[in-house]
């Protein structure tokens, strides 16, 4: 590090409904650019402690106002300019150090899951892994597994109402700039914290987590004091979005910090204050119907009485143009004459009709119609009649706003939607909320200016894309059993802490999605909640490239524009470009087996997944990995990982370039594969990625064409898991500590074995079901196994498997005899990094070896049997 740290600033902001009829565009994302996002905050101003110790550059940051999806086209611009400008600042200087990633974790675009961890992972193609990433939060984000992978360090708001806004955002610097100065201290730019990870099934909106009362107010308040402890970097808690139908969108709890243990129970004791008042979470004021509320408000002498358009808020979501509350409000006959009680009502958006009044003047009487242009599910537009009280122009939101006096109601119409937060937001358009009766706004619940101006307030349950009902709303994504959703749970949730791989190193476990295998032996990795009722059992048919049998299974199983576009592809460049590698349907048999069938259609249909291996034209030493759900063309194709061999090992560098190529040229609906192949073809000739392998280490043997199973789809017409593997149930590895060299990662991993044929069968399960091991570049195997037989003889056996990595196997098998260990298989995995680590690769695959061993208690270690490998993160 030169004399004082880089960072970058970059993000996305929009907290999304995905019940919102409305679109986000580009434009509401108001992007500030370099110099604009560091005055953004006071905090990191030159001038400022953390201004001066400090290079701060600015990116792009954009935060719209929430509202309907993001479309695709807006999140590719803006996603794509912040790569651009990234890499600007990178080149600029000779190293940056660190990336202040300011989100909302709420944003949800056409065709895309979980957002915001898609472009971290974007950003990263540009930074590197060795980038130290601190993200802030609202509390009302999601944060998945593979977002809590990506980043470093992470925290979110602590109050709702969100006055520590600034306060959490300054944190997230703070801690940033503290860990830099560590690796700075240790000479260590790889250190990083622990990450525990909890996620908890329940998804609340913000208005029954208010932390001005119980129960959030105590269990925010525990927050504070678990960060306080030694060892501790943060804590946080995050509600998540309840407006947002992603399997992502629940509670979750993180903490991170140098002390391991102490990490872990922070979190744990966060997650079950939470979980144990879960049920105790009601509305943070009073509530009724929109006439319930100003019977209450007309019967009451408190003024201004406010109440709360709730179904419409702006601010949490809704498209902000509903017209379903200002027409019930002038359809009373309380309010139509001039003398009633007056009435305020923000607002109502209107372009047209702000136009026309603009046009009148104050003072003028004008008829105009606005609202629903957007929403109109509950109301159409409203036509009104009256006389211009007020107008304003340059407001950031609405740029445009007038009032019309309509009986005793001061109606707010505006050229674009807003949210009315300040009591300036009235007086500058000559109203005064403490002298009226009645103030209506679209918000949940009040702001800090609203709640201190308000005598008394109610939160009204109007329609909307944000409704309090959210069962109303019709969720069908989300993970189930989810409190309130579900009232009962037949079994309590698992809330010990799962410990998320660092940002450097592979994510263990599965995928937010449950893609990938994961030991659930090991509760410390990040898993997938194990409330589903039915496992979900991959049957790889990676050697079953056989393509006629294959493509007519994907047209039974109702993929027809995936095979037909395999068969075209396959037709135009070489027979093999693309191979089958695994087809997977869920059905429900009576033993609670996950079958795949093959030879016909389902009897109960349920997610289909196909995975196939592409090979580059032109680039033979290139291939990856990628799976299709049963939605494609509507979703994108999903690149799983790679089983390239090229002489530089730039794997990591291949998928993610891939990645960005595919997110680019998908279009919902239509099949990309051709495309993509075309684009990458040419991408990687120019980075000159794919070169020949001539460097016995990152060769993968290719197995003679006599060598492959020959054996048709119609073979596997139902596979259970004692079908398709002999055994009963899943085996529990037992695993290693993870071990990064020269940016190669290894893993080890143990299993107890009775017999020869379960020693292959749990190897054969391992590779078949998680994809991160299956496209490795090496997976070296060892076992020792002593058979009983019936007349009381022993007889014992032992064999091994290189997996392209020359004697690495054997030298396996070597140490567990030194070990004198038995009845055991070991895999050591192994990720290539595209550094040559010549003999020491041997050294590093034995340690994991060893340690798995010893952590799966073949035999305790001692003093002077220690891994010596460079462990990274355990510090």
């Amino acid at each position: 590090m030169h004399s004082r740290p880089v960072i970058a600033i970059a993000g996305l902001a929009c907290e999304t409904s995905t019940f919102t009829p409305s679109k986000t565009l580009a434009p509401a994302f108001h992007p500030r650019r370099g110099i604009e996002c560091i005055q953004e905050y006071d905090f990191i101003k030159p001038g400022t402690p953390l201004g001066n110790v400090a290079d701060w550059r600015g990116a792009l940051i954009g935060h719209a106002l929430p509202g309907g999806i993001v479309t695709r086209a807006a999140f590719q611009d803006l996603a794509t300019e912040i790569l651009d400008r990234l890499t600007d600042i990178r080149s600029s200087v000779p190293r940056l150090d660190g990336l202040w990633f300011d989100i909302h974790g709420a944003m949800c675009v056409e065709g895309l899951d979980d957002v915001e961890a898609e472009l971290l992972r974007r950003i990263r193609t540009v930074i590197g892994p060795d980038v130290v990433v601190s993200a802030s939060m609202d509390l009302h984000g999601n944060v998945s597994c593979e977002l809590a992978h990506q980043t470093d360090l992470i925290t979110c708001y602590r109050m709702a109402p969100h006055e520590d806004e600034q306060e959490t955002k300054e944190r997230a610097c703070q801690n940033l700039v503290d860990l830099l100065t560590k690796q700075h201290a240790t000479g260590d730019n790889r250190l990083r914290p622990y990450k525990a990870w909890i996620p908890l099934p329940i998804l609340l909106p913000g208005e029954q987590t208010s932390t001005r009362v119980e129960p959030a107010k105590h269990v925010y308040a525990a927050v504070s004091g678990v960060e306080a402890r030694p060892g501790v970097i943060d804590a946080a808690i995050w509600v998540g979005y309840a407006w947002a139908d992603e399997p992502r969108n629940r509670a979750i709890v993180m903490a991170t910090g140098w002390d391991k243990s102490a990490v872990a129970a922070g979190a744990e004791e966060l997650a079950k204050n939470f979980w144990d008042a879960h049920a105790d979470f009601d509305f943070v004021g009073p509530t009724g119907t929109f006439k319930e509320c100003l019977d209450t408000a007309l019967a009451s002498s408190a003024r201004p009485f406010f109440i709360s358009d709730s179904g419409d808020n702006p601010t949490a979501g809704g498209s902000g143009d509903m017209t379903w509350g200002l027409t019930k409000l002038l359809a009373r006959p309380e309010f139509q004459g001039a003398s009633g009680p007056t009435v305020i009502y923000a607002s109502v958006p209107g372009p047209k009709a702000v136009e026309i009044a603009v046009a009148a003047g104050v003072g003028a009487t004008v008829t105009v119609t606005a609202g629903a242009e957007v929403d109109n599910i509950h109301a159409g537009p409203i036509t009104i009649t009256g006389r211009v009280h007020s107008i304003k122009h340059g407001d950031k939101w609405a740029e445009t706003e007038v009032v019309l006096q309509v009986g005793s109601v001061y109606a707010i119409l505006t050229k674009l939607r807003k949210p009315y937060h300040k009591e300036h937001d009235f007086t500058d358009l000559n109203l005064k909320p403490r002298s009226v009766d009645i103030v209506i706004v679209k918000i949940g619940y009040l702001e800090p200016e609203l709640f201190d101006m308000a005598a008394d307030w109610m939160l009204g349950l109007t329609p909307g894309g944000v409704d309090q009902d959210l069962v109303r709303l019709g969720h069908h994504r989300i993970r189930r059993p989810m409190w309130p959703f579900d009232k009962k749970f037949e079994t309590q949730p698992d809330l010990k802490a799962r410990f998320i791989s660092l940002s450097h190193e592979p994510l263990l476990g599965p995928d937010e999605w449950g893609h990938g295998g994961v030991d659930r032996s090991n509760s410390e990795l990040c898993f997938v909640s194990p409330t589903f009722k039915i496992q979900h059992y991959d049957i790889n048919l990676r050697r079953l490239h056989r393509g006629d049998a294959m493509s007519s299974a994907l047209e039974r199983l109702h993929q027809r524009d995936l095979a037909e576009e395999i068969e075209a592809i396959n037709a135009i460049y070489e027979a093999d470009t693309i191979e089958i590698n695994t087809i997977s349907q869920g059905t429900t048999a009576d033993n609670g087996a996950r079958t795949l069938d093959l030879g016909g259609t389902s009897s109960e249909t349920a997610a289909l997944t196909t995975t196939i291996r592409l090979r580059i034209p032109e680039h033979p030493h290139l291939s990856f990995i990628i799976g299709f759900d049963d939605e494609y063309p509507e979703t994108p194709p999903r690149v799983t990982g790679t089983a390239s061999t090229s002489s530089r090992g730039e794997g990591s560098l291949a998928v993610d370039v891939l990645r960005d190529i595919i997110s680019r040229a998908h279009q919902p609906g239509q099949v990309c594969l051709f495309e993509v192949i075309s684009e990458a073809s040419e991408k990687f000739s120019e980075l000159s990625i794919g070169g020949t392998t001539t460097d016995q280490e990152t060769e993968r043997g290719n197995q003679d064409e006599d060598d492959q199973l020959d054996t048709t789809a119609e073979d596997f017409v139902t596979l259970s898991l004692q079908d398709a593997f002999g055994i009963d149930s899943p085996p529990e590895w037992t695993l290693s500590d993870v071990v990064t060299e020269k940016k190669s990662v290894f893993v080890g991993r143990a299993v107890p074995v009775t017999s020869r044929d379960q020693a292959k069968a749990y190897l054969d399960y391992l590779l078949a079901t998680d994809k991160k091991v299956a496209s490795a570049t090496h997976n070296i195997s060892a076992w020792r196994i002593r058979e009983k037989k019936d007349n009381h003889t022993e007889s014992t056996f032992q064999d091994s498997d290189d997996d392209g990595e020359t004697a690495a196997g054997g030298r396996l098998l070597h140490l567990m005899q030194l070990m004198d260990v038995w009845d055991v298989l070991v895999v050591v995995t192994r990720w290539y990094g595209g550094v040559l680590l010549g003999p020491d690769r041997f050294r590093i695959i034995n340690n994991v070896g060893k340690d798995a061993l010893i952590k799966a208690g073949f035999q305790k270690e001692t003093s002077t049997a220690k891994d010596k490998g460079k462990k990274k993160g355990k510090k």
